[in-house]
């Protein structure tokens, strides 16, 4: 499995507005980052003429850029053992470029913030904020995600 590092996942407003619900929470968080974590299923390894084209594909979005990231990951991805839209779409879009050793394509949102200590009641409030119960989940460790 192929794990990559994807654009900024939250807009300027968006960004704000998770920043003013998670400070309600705890005042002691000063910012929030949020990026795209690609995850990709393949059948063998890709080579690198196959791997440049994918990196092509997986940008998307604002440019990319380095941010700060906590020991604190809240890693939200689709609920095991479903298959979101985004999913069935880009696995569809790698195969018509080409890219057929790839079984599956999924995205997940990684967020860090920029707090003091956090306490655990603090962070699972948090996570509320995060995701949507029904169709997410909230990891902690990349490797937790394997699809």
């Amino acid at each position: 499995m192929l794990i990559l590092r994807g654009a900024p996942a939250l807009s300027a407003f968006r960004k704000k507005r998770l920043l003013q619900a998670c400070q309600k929470l705890d005042s002691s968080i000063q910012d929030i980052h949020a990026h795209f974590i690609h995850f990709i299923d393949t059948e063998s390894e890709l080579s690198a003429e196959e791997l440049a084209v994918l990196d092509q594909l997986l940008i998307y979005g604002p440019s990319r850029q380095d941010t700060t990231e906590s020991d604190d990951l809240m890693l939200v991805v689709p609920r095991p053992g479903t298959i979101s839209p985004w999913s069935s779409k880009a696995t569809d879009i790698a195969h018509n470029c080409g890219l057929n050793k790839i079984k599956r394509m999924e995205r997940g949102t990684a967020y860090h913030l920029d707090a003091e200590h956090l306490s655990s009641d603090t962070l699972v409030a948090i996570e509320g904020e995060l995701h949507d119960r029904m169709t997410q989940v909230v990891m902690k460790h990349l490797d937790d995600a394997a699809y």
